[in-house]
């Protein structure tokens, strides 16, 4: 593995250090981190491993956050200008990656909140935060990965037309209300696994591009997945569907498992399209579920394919 050495002038990093007060603290066990190795763990989590360096930039996302639209705004235009500036030089990308995160893990948002208006410019964790009013991330362009592990969303969530670029985790998250996923693009995985819809939740029109993994998710309304396109393998394995779920006019370019899944109502797939041959073993139907038009793989068992060339022989006799 390649030492991410820096090679940029010592101008460079301290200007970039200096444009954000709240990092100055940790000037040189910045400067040493950027001479570990890239693609560690640490850059996963967007996070160099120092002390207090996670406290100080969540302190710093909230207290941006208070301060209003404009001072955000504010941020991510500088942000955005170093990035310019610096995109040459080594080791720049990835400080900008570490200060440009937003982190605003296990905070409670007393009010209504949008972010919708607003740039993340290198991914944000809302992971265990809670929202006790409407949430509204629609039409925001996540550029790097967005966490809402175990984020609880107390009113009305809205992600519609959201574009996902890295990495979505959803996990455990509890959504209490209607929750709107409407024509996002999720450009690599997008996880709710164990993910909790007390109501609606909706996914028409979207884009999977990676893998999506709804395994072991409860969903207590309506589950609209219909019209959308999985490109990636799909995972539904366990999902408890209490009420009518929709996939209807949807294309599943790769593995799709339903398997031990549980569909309460009405269930459609109807004009959808399997590329690869669904898994529905040990699946329950409490209601109808469609198939009209459906189109799958054609693959039979030994034993159909014997009794097939068996009836034709009777009808050749």
């Amino acid at each position: 593995m390649m030492l991410h050495v820096i090679k940029s002038p010592a101008r460079a990093f301290d200007m970039i250090i200096d444009a954000e007060p709240w990092a100055v603290p940790y000037r040189e066990a910045l400067r040493g981190r950027l001479n570990e190795p890239s693609g560690t763990p640490a850059d996963d989590r967007g996070t160099p491993a120092i002390e207090g360096f996670e406290a100080a930039r969540r302190r710093a996302s909230i207290a941006r956050w208070d301060a209003g639209a404009d001072t955000w705004r504010r941020w991510t235009q500088r942000i955005g200008a170093l990035r310019a500036r610096f995109q040459r030089e080594v080791g720049a990308e990835r400080l900008l990656a570490w200060l440009g995160f937003a982190d605003f893990s296990d905070h409670c948002f007393a009010d209504a909140v949008d972010f919708g208006t607003l740039e993340l410019p290198a991914g944000v964790s809302f992971a265990r935060a809670s929202f006790a009013g409407d949430a509204w991330f629609a039409d925001l362009h996540f550029h790097g990965r967005a966490d809402f592990q175990a984020a609880r969303f107390l009113s009305r969530a809205s992600f519609e037309n959201g574009r996902f670029e890295r990495n979505a985790d959803f996990r455990h998250a509890v959504f209490l209300h209607d929750a709107r996923f409407t024509s996002i693009c999720a450009c690599q995985g997008m996880t709710f696994r164990d993910a909790e819809f007390s109501r609606d939740a909706w996914f028409r029109y979207s884009q999977f591009l990676g893998p999506l993994d709804l395994s072991k998710a409860r969903i207590g309304g309506e589950a609209g997945f219909g019209n959308c396109l999985y490109a990636g393998d799909v995972d539904f394995s366990e999902a408890e569907f209490r009420d009518n779920g929709g996939f209807e006019q949807s294309i599943f370019s790769g593995k799709a498992s339903f398997a031990r899944a549980s569909f309460g109502r009405h269930t459609r797939f109807t004009k959808s399209s399997f590329q690869k041959q669904p898994l529905f073993a040990g699946a329950r139907f409490f209601a109808p579920c469609h198939f009209d038009d459906t189109s799958m793989p054609n693959i039979q068992s030994p034993v159909a394919e014997q009794l097939k060339a068996l009836e034709q022989g009777l009808r050749e006799a």
